[in-house]
């Protein structure tokens, strides 16, 4: 099976995001190198085909009034099964604006690592949903679309896509100072740093720190760095071509091997094994996901 390899960087043509509204026939077996999108279904019908090892896993139906995530890791094809084809609205954003996006919103975090992508339904000409979707496709062709434009998306449509926190969620009801501080170790240059640089972010005491910080991610600031080191590099092994050395070294492991076993004993995989299982999605899929690490507000 030939796996066709979609960039986003070409559409964009300086706009931040890309959408668009389309009717489908078929699309080859594919997966997003770089890029996030949204996708209603508007009209027709159509089959949507997931595709692990080289073949087709799943197939499903695809009807008016559904609402995808589709991310870098997702190998998949669409085919419209009646004669009009398959009317879709797709907005499609850089993945790494949308892991920031993701990171500080708290998202759950299940929307990376599932092995579906996340989906939802809706009434089918749902204003809620097809305004949102209506303005960004206005926006992108007018020429003018901005960031702000992608952050009012995000903001109409997102609630409906994917959950909010749940209480049971690490991170769940942390003060404002220590999720600030989890947000800001989301920087490469912080997280290098590591619980130092955590601390002088919170600024609290290490005893304090080490407290509120058992309290509410149930592990020590230690592990809670090693943890966002981990779902960096996740992240980095997915949407990026880095060497390994190269990652560990991003993310603030002091070698190539430590950076190894740490993730091998959180996901029960070498890094290797872990890009060319989920990045490629041609492999199969990873046999533990990534620890879940923040939570909402």
């Amino acid at each position: 099976m030939q796996l066709e390899v979609v960039r986003l960087g070409t559409l964009l043509d300086g706009a931040p995001f890309y959408a668009n509204s389309i009717v489908l026939r078929k699309h080859a077996p594919h997966r997003h190198h770089d890029y996030v999108e949204v996708m209603a279904i508007t009209a027709g019908e159509g089959e949507h085909a997931i595709i692990s090892g080289g073949r087709v896993v799943e197939r499903s139906p695809m009807t008016p009034g559904q609402l995808y995530l589709f991310r870098p890791r997702d190998v998949h094809s669409f085919e419209a099964t009646t004669e009009s084809g398959l009317g879709l609205i797709n907005v499609a954003m850089p993945v790494s604006v949308w892991q920031r996006f993701a990171s500080l919103t708290g998202l759950d975090p299940s929307w990376s690592h599932s092995s579906r992508p996340p989906m939802v339904t809706f009434e089918p000409g749902s204003p809620l949903v097809m305004g949102p979707l209506e303005s960004a496709v206005e926006r992108f062709h007018s020429g003018q679309a901005s960031m702000l434009d992608l952050l009012r998306f995000w903001g109409d449509i997102i609630p409906l896509l994917l959950p909010a926190p749940q209480q049971d969620q690490p991170g769940f009801g942390a003060p404002a100072w220590l999720l600030d501080g989890v947000d800001a170790m989301l920087e490469e240059e912080n997280l290098r740093e590591g619980v130092p640089r955590l601390l002088q972010l919170a600024h609290v005491s290490p005893a304090h720190l080490s407290r509120v910080t058992r309290q509410y991610f149930g592990m020590t600031p230690t592990d809670l760095v090693a943890n966002l080191r981990i779902r960096h590099a996740t992240m980095l092994l997915s949407t990026s071509l880095d060497s390994v050395s190269r990652i560990a070294e991003r993310c603030g492991f002091s070698s190539p091997s430590y950076f190894s076993n740490c993730f091998r004993q959180a996901t029960l995989m070498s890094p290797r094994e872990y890009r060319s299982r989920l990045l490629g999605g041609y492999f199969g899929t990873p046999r533990q996901p990534p620890p879940e690490l923040t939570g909402g507000r």
